[in-house]
């Protein structure tokens, strides 16, 4: 008896935050638990940072980055093609394979786990920039269908997205926004002679448009609360916004903890389409790890994390964002009782602890004889 091989395929390094978060924080946990496993990318970190507006580039170096990042990773993936009979599993984070080498995949090694942690199934809007790109996505939306009906196991981060699983695969688990409330604890804030409150959002270049929508809500806000800041962590180097006091920095993994924990409130603006309805916002999760009151759009699953007047605030209108956010600006207490609730809710319910045994156990299920 040998230990368990895995092979695990993720779309991105720890750069992008849906490999990192569903896969890559859970390695530590399975070298615990016995699985050795060898690690690759589709896309290399170059891809992400060009793609993302990260690094500012023109549009023609932007497409052909966009195209010499395919072609490098379908050179990968035929190696990995060729590679899976090698490894007692393989796990495969977001990517879809051509039909005909998920085939031959299949027949040479069919303990095959897809995860999927955003309705790739649907056009994703934050990558709809042209011919290019929407072929490109008709062709994930079309391939995620197929890499689920035949895999041994599919892995969705929310029920919505195992109510899709379902149509095509019956063997079908749940692994929700795991987070280390250990490491995302609390910060030690010291406002005794700051009245200042940060509303904080962090995210990614490709999102903030969603950021820039609440631009006029800030607006109004800010003429009525002084000591209103708005901080934005993610964003493009050159995003902006005016008529409040704005703040925006370079996301980094380093400085993640950091800056979630100068935030005073985080928010979450989501607009309502078909495929933000199964995205789970895991920044929620990571602000009431961090002691915060959210205020999110009330739209799809955010609905399922916000408990209204909880642990934060579900806005549906323009008016709603000025009302609550206001409320939250002007009442400390206020934002301590519901970033409390929401520490416990993270604790509870999104534990990295637990999603990394479920994890484990799924693997376990699918190489019954190790």
């Amino acid at each position: 008896m040998h230990n368990m091989r895995l092979l695990v395929i993720t779309q991105f390094s720890a750069l992008g935050g849906s490999s990192r978060i569903q896969v890559i924080q859970f390695f530590p946990f399975l070298k615990k638990a016995g699985i050795e496993y060898r690690h690759g990318t589709v896309y290399s970190d170059r891809f992400y940072r060009m793609q993302n507006g990260i690094v500012r580039v023109s549009r023609g170096r932007k497409t052909a980055n966009f195209l010499a990042g395919m072609l490098a990773g379908f050179i990968k993936k035929a190696y990995w093609v060729c590679a899976v009979a090698r490894y007692d599993a393989v796990l495969i984070q977001r990517e879809v394979f051509p039909p005909s080498w998920y085939w031959i995949m299949r027949h040479l090694n069919p303990r095959i786990i897809y995860e999927i942690e955003d309705t790739i199934f649907e056009i994703n809007p934050f990558w709809h920039r042209g011919s290019i790109h929407n072929m490109a996505l008709r062709y994930q939306a079309r391939g995620c269908r197929t890499m689920m009906r035949h895999a041994a196991h599919v892995i969705a981060e929310n029920e919505y997205l195992a109510r899709e699983a379902r149509k095509h695969n019956r063997n079908v688990s749940l692994l929700t926004a795991p987070i280390d409330t250990d490491r995302f604890t609390p910060g030690d804030k010291n406002r005794a002679r700051d009245p200042s409150v940060i509303i904080g959002w962090i995210g990614s270049p490709g999102t903030s448009y969603l950021l820039k929508n609440l631009e006029p809500m800030f607006v109004a806000l800010g003429g009525r609360y002084p000591q209103m800041t708005v901080k934005a962590v993610g964003t493009a180097p050159d995003f902006t916004m005016a008529g409040f006091h704005f703040t925006s920095k370079n996301w980094t993994q380093e400085e993640e903890l950091a800056d979630l924990q100068s935030f005073d409130i985080g928010i979450m603006p989501l607009d309502d389409m078909p495929f933000n309805r199964g995205r789970l916002g895991y920044k929620m999760i990571q602000y009431m790890a961090v002691g915060l009151p959210v205020v999110a759009a009330d739209v799809g699953l955010n609905r399922t994390v916000i408990r209204d007047g909880g642990n934060g605030f579900l806005a549906a209108t323009d008016e709603d964002w000025i009302q609550k956010l206001g409320l939250l600006i002007g009442d400390a207490s206020l934002r301590t009782k519901m970033g409390e609730a929401g520490r416990r809710m993270a604790r509870d319910q999104f534990s990295l602890l637990k999603q990394a045994q479920h994890l484990v156990g799924v693997i376990r299920l699918c190489i019954p004889n190790l």
